[in-house]
C-alpha cells in the first residue's frame, strides 16, 4: 500500500510533481497520475484504485482544485474514510489563494502559498511527520542542471521567471488545442518557432497566455517566458526582461542589437519560451529572435499565414456546445452563477411562449450561430449581460440585430479582458492593410449568401478581369489574413461577423450599384448553365447556387426592382423543380407570375411564359 495519493487538477500538475517528487526522496511512497496512469490503462478504474489503496490523500489545492468536479470525488472519499480526521486520511494543501468552505472548511491544510522552495519543503515534511528529517538532496530548483537516474526532477513553480499578461479566470473550449500546441512546440530539436494564427477575435493572444501560463506552472521552461508585445520596441523589452527577471547585468555601452544579442548569449540555462505577440510582418521581427540550435522555443500570434521557418497552428471557431458554455460562463459570471434561463424569470413574459426556457436555449443557440461561435463575441456579449443583470437575452436579440456590429455588446471592452478591441475595431486592423483590389472582392463577397461560395460564382463576377489577378487577390491577401476561408476545392466561406463587416464597409463604396449588378448578372448565369445541362454532376451545384440566388432576390426586392424580383423567383422556381422539389417551387412560379401580370399585363410574353412553366411544373407532378 502507498503513503500518498496526490490529487490535483491539471492546471496544478507542477505542483503535484514537486510534492510527490518531495515525499519520495524522503522515504515515501506515492501514486501520482503524472507518473503512474499509462496510455491503455482505464482512468476512472486507475483513480478508484489510488484513491482507495493509498494510505493517506493529500489534496494540492487551489480555485481550478476545489471547481472541479472530478477532483471532489477525490477527496470525497478520502474524507468518508475518516470524516472526524483522526487517521489524518484527507491532507489539503493550498499552494493558490482559495477560499475553503463546506466539508473542507474545517480541516487544517498545509500552507504553501507565496512560500521559498527551502521553507515550502520543510513545511511539507514537517507537517506530514514531526519526526521524519529533511531530504539529503532537494529538488531541482529552475534553472539548476540537477538530475538523478537521467530523470530530470520537477521545478518549484512560484520561482520560474517570467512576465505573463493577466489571463482570464474563464477558459474553456480549447483544452485539445493547448495539448496540440505543446506537442508542436516540442516536436523539435532546434529552434522551434510557431505561430498560433487565426482571424481577429479568434482567440490567439489568450491561447498563448494560457499556454505560457500552464506550462510555466508545469516546469516546462525552466529558463523563464518572456511575453513580448510586437507592437512596441522589442529589443528594449528583451532588456529591461533580462535585467529585471534574470539579473544580468548588460553593458550599458553596446548598442541596442548588440545588447540583445548579449542577452541571448547570457540567458539562465534551461529550456525557455518567447513569445511574440501580435506579428504583422515576420521580416520585422525576425532581426531580434533568438539564435538558432539554441535553448529557445519561440512562439507567436498572428493573423498571417507565415511560411517556413515557422510552423503555423491555426485555431477555428468553437463548436456549439462550446460556445454556449462560453457565453453562460461570462453571462454568469457578475448574476450571482445564475443560469441565463433562469435569468428570464425576471424579465417581462407577456406574450411569450409559455415554454420560456426552452425557447431561451433555443436564443442561445441562436445568438452564438450569430456570432459565428467567435470567443471575441461571446467574451463581449457575455460581459454585457453580466454587466446588465436585467437585460434579456430576448432585448440583447433585438439590440443586436437593429445595431449589427455597431451595438454596444459587441464595441465595450471590460478592462479585465485580454482582447483591448470590440469585434468591428478588431476587424478594421486587417482591413487597413488590404489594397483596394482586395477590399472591392471582400466586399463584393459580402453580397452573397453566408454559406459556401463555388470560386467560379466569383470570378463570373469579373468578367473583364484576368482570373489569376483575382486569385492572387483571394490567396495573398483575404486568405493570407484569415478573412476568408477556404472549405473545400474551389469552395469558400466567410465567417458571418466578417460577412457584417464586409457588407458595412460595401455599402459605403461608390461602385456599389456596378457590384450588385455584376453580383446578380453572375447568379443568374450560372442558374441558366444548370438547368440546362441537367446532369446528375450538376445536382449538388444546384443546391450550393440557391442560397445565392435567395440572396440576389433579397438584392432586388431591397431596391424596388419589381421586375427583376420576378426573374429572380422565377430562376429560383427552376432550381427547384430541377432537383423535383416541386412544392418550393410552386409558390415562387405563382409569385413571379402575380408580379408580372401587374407590372405587363395578361398578354405579355413574359407572362404566357411563366403560365407556361407553371403547366410544366403541374404537369411533371
Amino acid at each position: 500500500m502507498k503513503d500518498f495519493f496526490i490529487s490535483y487538477n491539471r492546471h496544478n500538475r507542477a505542483w503535484a510533481e514537486w510534492i510527490a517528487w518531495t515525499l519520495e526522496e524522503a522515504g515515501y511512497t506515492t501514486v501520482i497520475q503524472a507518473w503512474d496512469f499509462r496510455a491503455g490503462g482505464n482512468f476512472v478504474l486507475d483513480m478508484q484504485k489510488a484513491a482507495s489503496e493509498a494510505q493517506r490523500t493529500i489534496a494540492v489545492l487551489s480555485e481550478t482544485y476545489l471547481s472541479s468536479e472530478f477532483t471532489q470525488s477525490e477527496w470525497a472519499a478520502a474524507f468518508a474514510q475518516d470524516p472526524t480526521g483522526k487517521n489524518r486520511t484527507l491532507i489539503p494543501v493550498r499552494v493558490k489563494e482559495c477560499q475553503l468552505s463546506g466539508l473542507l472548511a474545517p480541516i487544517v491544510y498545509i500552507d504553501l502559498v507565496d512560500v521559498a522552495e527551502a521553507e515550502a519543503q520543510e513545511v511539507l515534511l514537517r507537517s506530514l511527520s514531526k519526526d521524519r528529517a529533511k531530504p539529503n538532496q532537494k529538488p531541482r530548483f529552475p534553472g539548476s542542471a540537477a538530475a538523478q537516474n537521467n530523470c530530470p526532477k520537477p521545478v518549484f513553480p512560484p520561482s520560474i521567471p517570467s512576465n505573463l499578461p493577466l489571463t482570464s479566470a474563464i477558459f474553456m473550449g480549447r483544452d485539445d488545442e493547448l495539448e496540440q500546441l505543446h506537442a508542436q512546440m516540442r516536436s523539435q530539436a532546434t529552434i522551434a518557432i510557431s505561430a498560433v494564427s487565426g482571424m481577429g477575435g479568434i482567440g490567439k493572444t489568450e491561447l498563448a497566455a494560457q499556454y505560457a501560463l500552464q506550462q510555466r506552472d508545469m516546469g516546462t521552461y525552466p529558463g523563464g517566458i518572456c511575453w513580448l508585445r510586437v507592437r512596441e520596441d522589442l529589443s528594449t523589452q528583451i532588456v529591461l526582461f533580462a535585467r529585471s527577471h534574470l539579473g544580468l547585468t548588460i553593458p550599458e555601452d553596446l548598442e541596442l542589437a548588440e545588447q540583445v544579442s548579449h542577452c541571448w548569449r547570457n540567458w539562465h540555462p534551461g529550456e525557455t519560451l518567447i513569445v511574440l505577440d501580435d506579428v504583422q510582418r515576420y521580416e520585422e521581427i525576425k532581426p531580434v529572435l533568438p539564435p538558432e540550435r539554441s535553448q529557445f522555443r519561440v512562439l507567436l500570434t498572428t493573423r498571417l499565414t507565415l511560411r517556413s521557418p515557422v510552423q503555423n497552428f491555426e485555431i477555428k471557431v468553437l463548436s456549439e456546445e462550446k460556445a454556449i458554455e462560453l457565453l453562460r460562463a461570462f453571462a454568469t459570471e457578475g448574476r450571482g452563477g445564475k443560469d441565463l434561463r433562469l435569468l428570464e424569470e425576471v424579465a417581462d413574459l407577456q406574450g411569450r411562449d409559455p415554454r420560456f426556457p426552452e425557447a431561451v436555449a433555443d436564443l442561445e443557440k441562436q445568438l452564438c450561430q450569430w456570432l459565428g461561435y467567435l470567443p471575441l463575441g461571446l467574451e463581449l456579449v457575455g460581459r454585457y449581460l453580466a454587466r446588465k443583470p436585467d437585460t434579456s437575452l430576448e432585448t440583447l436579440w433585438q439590440r443586436l440585430q437593429d445595431k449589427r456590429l455597431a451595438a454596444k455588446a459587441l464595441k465595450d471592452v471590460a478592462p479585465e479582458m485580454n482582447a483591448p478591441l470590440g469585434v468591428a475595431a478588431a476587424f478594421e486592423l486587417s482591413w487597413e492593410v488590404l489594397d483596394e483590389p482586395a477590399r472591392q472582392l471582400a466586399a463584393r463577397l459580402s453580397l452573397f449568401a453566408l454559406a459556401e461560395i463555388p470560386w467560379l460564382l466569383v470570378e463570373a463576377c469579373y468578367p473583364e478581369e484576368d482570373a489569376e489577378d483575382v486569385e492572387d487577390w483571394r490567396d495573398e491577401s483575404l486568405l493570407s489574413l484569415h478573412l476568408l476561408e477556404r472549405i473545400g476545392e474551389s469552395t469558400y466561406q466567410l465567417h458571418q461577423l466578417l460577412h457584417e463587416f464586409f457588407a458595412a464597409k460595401r455599402e459605403q463604396r461608390a461602385d456599389l450599384v456596378e457590384m450588385k449588378q455584376s453580383f446578380r448578372s453572375a447568379v443568374l448565369w450560372a442558374a441558366k448553365r444548370s438547368t440546362e445541362t441537367p446532369e446528375q454532376s450538376l445536382l449538388a451545384e444546384t443546391t450550393v447556387l440557391i442560397p445565392h440566388l435567395q440572396a440576389v432576390i433579397k438584392l432586388s426586392e431591397t431596391s424596388g426592382q419589381t421586375t427583376d424580383v420576378a426573374v429572380d423567383l422565377a430562376w429560383l422556381a427552376e432550381l427547384y423543380r430541377s432537383q423535383g422539389r416541386y412544392a418550393q417551387a410552386e409558390p415562387l412560379y405563382l409569385r413571379a407570375l402575380a408580379i408580372s401580370q401587374a407590372q405587363l399585363g395578361e398578354n405579355h410574353p413574359d407572362v404566357a411564359t411563366k403560365l407556361n412553366n407553371l403547366a410544366e411544373l403541374y404537369r411533371s407532378q
